[in-house]
C-alpha cells in the first residue's frame, strides 16, 4: 500500500496537517491502521513519528523533488513492494477503515470483469476518489510510462487512463482539505456508524490495546488469541450486561468473564463458552426481574433451535 503523506496544507496555517487529531488520535495512525493486513505499507512523505503499535510497520519514501504533487508520489511509493494489487492512500482521510480498504482490493482481485484496472471509493456526491482507490501495478506503471515525467501531474491521470470501476462509501471517502472538513471528520469518528451501536473510537482503542498486548505475549512467550473477532464477541457481551443488567455491569461482566476464561485455559473456545454463560444470564436476569440461576437450562444460548 502507498499512503501519500506530502503537501503543504496552506489551508491550516502550515500546520503538519496529516498529524492533527480525528477522534482522538492523528490521521496519519488512522490511515495506517486502515492499511491493516497490508504486505508492505509506504509512506511518501516527511517522515513523522507514528504509533508503534500500529498494525504495520511502514517504509518512508520522497518524491523527486519534494513536494512535486500526487503522481510523483505514487512513482515514489510504487518501489516499495511487490504485490500485483497496489492500494493507494490520502494521509487525509481519517475515515477510512480496513473493511473499506480490504473491500477496495478484493473488488479488483475478485471482480467479475477481468479488464477492470482500478477501483475507487466515491464519496456522497458520487465524486471519485483516486486517493482512496486499488489499481493494478502494471497499469500503474503502464500510466507513469506513458505521462514520463510525473512532476506536478495530477492523481486523476489515474481514473482517466485507466478502466476504473467504484466503491461507495461516503463516509471512508471524506477528506480534510479545510479545517471545516477536519471539525466534521472529527464529529464523525465519535459518531456511531450505521453498521454497529460502537463509536469508532472505542474500536480503535480496541485494536491498538489488543495489539500492544499480543506483542507482550509474544516478547514473554505467551501465545496471542485476541482478534478482531473476539473483540465483537466481548463488546456484544458487554452491551447485553448493560441493557439487561445495569450500565456498571458491564465492565465488571467483561472482566470476569475474561478472567474466568483464562483459568479455564484462554482459549478463543473458553471465551466463547465463557460469553455465552455470562450473555445467557444476563438475558435471564432481565427477564426475572434481578435474577438469574445459571444451572437453568435456558441459562445460556447453546441449546438448538425448532
Amino acid at each position: 500500500m502507498i499512503v501519500l503523506a506530502g503537501g503543504g496544507a496552506r489551508r491550516f496555517g502550515g500546520t503538519d496537517k496529516v498529524l492533527l487529531p480525528v477522534g482522538g488520535r492523528p490521521m496519519l495512525d488512522r490511515v495506517l491502521a486502515a492499511c491493516a493486513g497490508a504486505a508492505s505499507v509506504t509512506v511518501v512523505g516527511p517522515q513523522r513519528p507514528v504509533d508503534p503499535h500500529l498494525p504495520v510497520r511502514p517504509h518512508w519514501a520522497r518524491e523527486d523533488p519534494p513536494g512535486s504533487g500526487p503522481l510523483a508520489a505514487v512513482a515514489a511509493g510504487l518501489g516499495g513492494g511487490a504485490a500485483p494489487v497496489v492500494v493507494v492512500l490520502a494521509a487525509d482521510m481519517p475515515l477510512l477503515d480496513p473493511d473499506v480498504v480490504a473491500g477496495l482490493a478484493a473488488e479488483l482481485a475478485s471482480g467479475p470483469n477481468p479488464d477492470l484496472e482500478g477501483v475507487t471509493l466515491t464519496d456522497g456526491t458520487g465524486r471519485t476518489q483516486p486517493l482512496a482507490a486499488a489499481y493494478r501495478r502494471t497499469a500503474v506503471e503502464r500510466v507513469l510510462a506513458e505521462t514520463g515525467d510525473p512532476r506536478d501531474q495530477p492523481a486523476r491521470r489515474l481514473t482517466t487512463h485507466l478502466k476504473c470501476a467504484t466503491l461507495h462509501s461516503p463516509r471512508a471517502a471524506r477528506d480534510c482539505d479545510t479545517p471545516d472538513d477536519l471539525a466534521a471528520a472529527d464529529r464523525l469518528a465519535r459518531t456511531p456508524t450505521e453498521s454497529t451501536e460502537r463509536p469508532p473510537m472505542l474500536l480503535d482503542w480496541a485494536q491498538q490495546l489488543t495489539t500492544a498486548l499480543s506483542a507482550d505475549a509474544t516478547e514473554t512467550g505467551g501465545s496471542p488469541v485476541v482478534d478482531a473477532d473476539l473483540i465483537n464477541t466481548v463488546l456484544d457481551l458487554a452491551r447485553d450486561a448493560a441493557h439487561n443488567v445495569d450500565r456498571p455491569a458491564a465492565p465488571l461482566t467483561t472482566f470476569l468473564v475474561g478472567y474466568a476464561a483464562a483459568r479455564r485455559g484462554g482459549s478463543p473456545a473458553d471465551l466463547a463458552a465463557c460469553v455465552e454463560l455470562a450473555r445467557g444470564l444476563a438475558r435471564q436476569w432481565q427477564t426475572r426481574g434481578g435474577s438469574a440461576d445459571p444451572s437453568s437450562p435456558g441459562g445460556t444460548e447453546s441449546g438448538s433451535a425448532d
